[in-house]
């Protein structure tokens, strides 16, 4: 079934090619030239849709899937621990942002009491 998927897309490519060159031209030569462009290019993109899939599907493909799926699964393994670390790390300084806070606004509140005492 996938090889279908591959021969379609490539012919949908090689038409869609074909059309963008247009006809506009009324002269014989012409249309036969493009309509020969055209069909070179649906062959072509049929070959090489038909060799997509046998490179897709080869076990050399698969096993280098398995490898960059594993690479992928490594790097975000490695991203979480730093997102985590990050987190971890970013709640610390907020704790100690409010603390500052509170801090200062105890200090505020005293030199106010002062103040209106004097």
């Amino acid at each position: 079934m996938k090889h279908h998927r591959f021969w379609a897309w490539g012919a949908v490519i090689c038409m869609v090619m074909t059309f963008s060159t247009g006809t506009a031209e009324c002269e014989v030569n012409t249309i036969m030239m493009n309509f020969h462009k055209g069909a070179a290019l649906f062959v072509g993109g049929v070959l090489f849709g038909s060799a997509g899939f046998k490179l897709l599907s080869s076990k050399d493909a698969k096993k280098a899937y398995t490898h960059m799926t594993a690479a992928a699964l490594r790097v975000q393994e490695s991203v979480m621990e730093t997102v985590t670390s990050v987190q971890e790390n970013a709640a610390d300084i907020l704790a100690s942002a409010k603390e500052i806070n509170e801090q200062r606004a105890k200090a505020e509140e005293a030199t106010s009491v002062e103040c209106s005492e004097a």
